[in-house]
Protein backbone atom coordinates (compact mmCIF):
# COMPACT_ATOMS: atom_id res chain seq x y z
CA UNK A 1 0.00 0.00 0.00
CA UNK A 2 2.91 2.66 1.00
CA UNK A 3 4.34 2.17 -2.36
CA UNK A 4 1.42 2.90 -4.19
CA UNK A 5 0.30 6.05 -2.18
CA UNK A 6 3.97 7.52 -2.89
CA UNK A 7 4.42 6.44 -6.55
CA UNK A 8 0.44 7.90 -7.36
CA UNK A 9 1.66 10.85 -5.25
CA UNK A 10 4.37 11.44 -7.69
CA UNK A 11 2.92 10.99 -10.57
CA UNK A 12 0.27 13.87 -9.45
CA UNK A 13 3.27 16.13 -8.71
CA UNK A 14 4.91 15.38 -12.33
CA UNK A 15 1.60 15.78 -14.19
CA UNK A 16 0.66 18.81 -12.23
CA UNK A 17 4.25 20.70 -12.65
CA UNK A 18 4.05 19.57 -16.81
CA UNK A 19 0.89 20.87 -17.12
CA UNK A 20 2.09 24.38 -15.31
CA UNK A 21 4.95 25.34 -17.32
CA UNK A 22 7.85 22.86 -15.97
CA UNK A 23 9.97 20.84 -17.43
CA UNK A 24 11.17 17.43 -15.68
CA UNK A 25 14.62 17.00 -16.37
CA UNK A 26 14.99 14.14 -13.62
CA UNK A 27 13.00 11.87 -11.63
CA UNK A 28 14.24 9.85 -8.79
CA UNK A 29 17.40 10.72 -9.16
CA UNK A 30 20.02 8.99 -7.10
CA UNK A 31 22.80 10.71 -5.17
CA UNK A 32 25.64 9.62 -2.95
CA UNK A 33 23.00 9.60 0.17
CA UNK A 34 19.55 9.91 -1.09
CA UNK A 35 17.46 10.77 -3.89
CA UNK A 36 15.76 12.99 -5.39
CA UNK A 37 12.08 12.76 -6.49
CA UNK A 38 12.08 15.47 -9.91
CA UNK A 39 14.53 18.18 -10.76
CA UNK A 40 12.74 20.78 -13.00
CA UNK A 41 12.75 23.92 -14.59
CA UNK A 42 10.60 26.55 -15.39
CA UNK A 43 10.27 27.10 -19.15
CA UNK A 44 11.01 30.84 -19.38
CA UNK A 45 10.83 32.79 -22.67
CA UNK A 46 14.02 33.68 -24.68
CA UNK A 47 16.52 35.68 -22.53
CA UNK A 48 15.02 34.62 -19.40
CA UNK A 49 16.54 33.01 -16.38
CA UNK A 50 15.96 29.54 -16.11
CA UNK A 51 16.53 27.65 -12.58
CA UNK A 52 16.61 24.34 -11.19
CA UNK A 53 14.18 23.00 -8.79
CA UNK A 54 14.01 19.99 -6.55
CA UNK A 55 11.52 18.62 -5.67
CA UNK A 56 10.55 16.41 -2.47
CA UNK A 57 7.37 15.19 -2.89
CA UNK A 58 5.50 14.32 0.30
CA UNK A 59 2.25 12.12 -0.10
CA UNK A 60 0.20 11.20 2.84
CA UNK A 61 -2.52 8.52 3.94
CA UNK A 62 -3.77 10.51 6.63
CA UNK A 63 -5.66 14.00 6.32
CA UNK A 64 -3.86 15.37 9.78
CA UNK A 65 -2.26 18.67 7.89
CA UNK A 66 1.01 18.95 8.01
CA UNK A 67 3.37 22.02 6.29
CA UNK A 68 5.58 20.88 3.42
CA UNK A 69 8.37 22.76 5.85
CA UNK A 70 7.19 20.08 8.85
CA UNK A 71 7.38 16.84 6.53
CA UNK A 72 10.97 17.26 5.91
CA UNK A 73 13.26 16.83 8.82
CA UNK A 74 17.22 18.12 9.32
CA UNK A 75 18.16 14.46 8.24
CA UNK A 76 16.48 14.68 4.66
CA UNK A 77 17.89 17.71 4.12
CA UNK A 78 21.18 17.47 4.90
CA UNK A 79 21.34 14.49 2.52
CA UNK A 80 20.75 17.06 -0.24
CA UNK A 81 24.49 19.00 0.67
Amino acid sequence: MKDTVWKIGEAAAKEYLENNGYQIIEQNYQTKYSEIDLIVKKLVPPGGDNVLIFVEVRTKRSSTFVSPEESINQKKLKKLY
